[in-house]
């Protein structure tokens, strides 16, 4: 019966997908295996039934998002991706991992987020990181910190329209407040004469032309909270001090740092800032111009530029909002960060702010955040008890100085290159090896953009091949930056 059924599937399909989904444990994987030898056969499966890849079938539960990291991976570097779904007789009982259609469906959205990235700034990263490698492993990172914030109330402020009316509120309050503020909302903060604590700044591509016009003794008390792949013109901006962060596409460098140095950012500043708030202790995270939805004054998104058709949403006043498909995967990738938050602190609090006169403020509605009236806010805020960010940092440092460890980076690089050996050599290729690598977000930095361009035209394993060759010929370039910045005349 299993072979009856991959035949007859196997002929319905246009010739070569190079990626078949399907569920369960049961004998239609090796008759599917049998009829498609170049292409990879993933299967979700429940957690009993994982089992270590077999040539070209991978059985992947959700746990550790195995699954979801490896069909979204194949997506994101624009596979062929077909869905074989066997008549129940197949399936060994109690074998599925979930409901396939659904899965697959959230999947597709968190995909084209991802293949958006890697076009447009993927290598970039990691030629950020070749140029600017020595001083990140000199800087100071989030892992330092610790909850530096504790009980102090954060602002997050983000750059949409909203901002604009609780303007005039925030500069009554400023010093009862920390604020960490996305790059692209310092302009108007400089307008009307408030400082932030921070800027945070997740941005590969230079976004300097956000400071034209603002004086650098406008941030001379605030810290730059960055992403490693950040700009190298990033590193000359006149903060008071860096702090450096890793989010999934510099997770081969973090080892470095440390493991609390990762920040989930869901590609938004205003995702990253908020996770930050919440990590280094702030409570309640409080947020205003993360409206995340259209606005008719500019034409835009708000927060980022408008792109595609515009999907409906629903607003903090139960109103239909608009926004397009970027800023809705945004949103759900912020709600995916909160609800994780809320799973390990079920205390952590998200308040958008409220304008004065406002029952809700603009914007669509965030799973995980509640509304707070500025005027409750303002009621109950009082003086804020150990000091600006700057100031809790100095401390902090001065209690308990960084330390690093030259074999982990070491060992980072001989895991990366043996990683980018054994999808040189894959029997299926480097852009499957790399789909069900499960979750190589550092390797798909790497190798996805040119992977991707691949899987638009009549590219051969020989292509993608030397696609991995470029990738190794990059991390033998930063190993020779990491070994110049360890062992010259500063040290590390």
């Amino acid at each position: 019966m299993a072979r009856q059924w991959a035949d007859t599937w196997v002929r319905e399909q246009a010739p070569g997908p190079r990626v078949v989904v399907t569920r369960g444990e049961g004998p239609h994987l090796a008759a599917l295996s049998q009829r498609l030898h170049q292409a990879a056969i993933v299967s979700w499966v429940s957690n009993d039934y994982m089992l270590p890849r077999s040539v070209n079938i991978a059985r992947l539960p959700s746990h550790l998002d195995f699954f979801a990291n490896t069909v979204r991976g194949a997506l994101s570097l624009g596979l062929e991706l077909a869905v074989a779904d066997p008549p129940q007789a197949l399936i060994v009982p109690g074998s599925v991992g979930g409901v396939l259609e659904q899965e697959l469906a959230i999947l597709r959205s968190e995909a084209r987020l991802e293949s958006s990235t890697l076009r447009t700034v993927g290598r970039l990263w990691f030629d950020n990181i070749a140029q600017t490698l020595g001083e990140l492993l000199a800087s100071v990172a989030v892992s330092d910190l610790g909850p530096i914030l504790a009980g102090a109330p954060v602002l997050v402020v983000a750059a949409g329209p909203s901002l604009d009316r609780l303007l005039p509120e925030l500069a009554t309050c400023r010093e009862q407040l920390i604020l960490l503020a996305v790059n692209s909302a310092v302009p108007r903060l400089y307008r009307a004469g408030i400082a932030p604590d921070a800027v945070v700044l997740l941005e590969g591509r230079d976004q300097s032309d956000h400071l034209a016009g603002v004086p650098g003794e406008f941030l001379a008390n605030t810290v730059l909270i960055h992403a490693a792949q950040t700009h190298p013109a990033h590193l000359r901006w006149p903060c008071s001090m860096r702090v450096v962060f890793h989010d999934p596409s510099s997770l081969w460098l973090m080892p470095w740092h440390g493991a609390g140095s990762f920040v989930p950012s869901g590609g938004n500043a205003g995702t990253t800032a908020l996770y930050l708030a919440w990590m280094l202790g702030g409570w309640p995270v409080l947020t205003t111009g993360l409206d995340l939805s259209y606005s008719e004054a500019t034409g835009q998104d708000a927060c980022g530029p408008g792109a595609g058709d515009l999907l409906k949403a629903r607003g903090w006043r139960g109103e239909a909002r608009w926004a397009s498909a970027v800023m809705g995967d945004y949103r759900r990738q912020l709600e995916l960060v909160l609800s994780e938050i809320h799973r390990k602190e079920p205390r952590a609090r998200f308040s958008v702010l409220a304008p004065r006169g406002l029952a809700a403020p603009d914007g669509v509605r965030i799973e995980g955040m509640d509304v707070l009236p500025w005027a409750a806010l303002a009621r109950e805020l009082p003086p804020l008890d150990g000091g600006r960010l700057r100031e809790r940092i100095d401390r902090r440092l001065l209690e308990k100085a960084p330390r690093r460890d030259r074999v982990v980076l070491e060992e980072s690089f001989a895991r990366l290159g043996t990683q980018l050996s054994a999808l040189l050599h894959d029997p299926l290729g480097p852009a499957l090896g790399l789909a069900l690598s499960c979750g190589q977000s550092s390797l798909r930095m790497l190798l996805g953009p040119a992977l991707l361009e691949l899987s638009e035209t009549e590219s051969r394993l020989d292509d993608e091949r030397a696609a991995v060759r470029d990738g190794q010929a990059l991390l033998a370039r930063l190993e020779r930056a990491a070994a110049e910045a360890l062992d010259g005349p500063r040290g590390l």
